[in-house]
């Protein structure tokens, strides 16, 4: 799977896990790693909807779009 991060700045530091840490704090940084090796895993979007944590379909121009939560705000 392709995943194409908003700006270089955020790819950089997803990519770096001591500055992913340092930015993010050990723990989220954990759990955005987590999603990521799941977003690479993954086949297709479809396969995310069956993991842990929220996950919604896009509305109107970003239609066939899933939003990802890093953390669970409904546990």
């Amino acid at each position: 799977m392709d995943i194409v991060f908003q700006n270089e700045k955020f790819e950089k530091e997803c990519n770096n896990q001591r500055l992913l840490e340092k930015n993010q704090g050990k723990i989220r940084a954990k759990k955005i790693r987590q999603r990521l090796d799941d977003l690479r895993a993954a086949n297709s979007l479809d396969e995310m909807r069956n993991l842990p944590g929220r996950c919604h379909e896009l509305l109107h121009n970003r239609s066939g779009q899933l939003s990802l939560d890093v953390e669970d705000t409904h546990e």
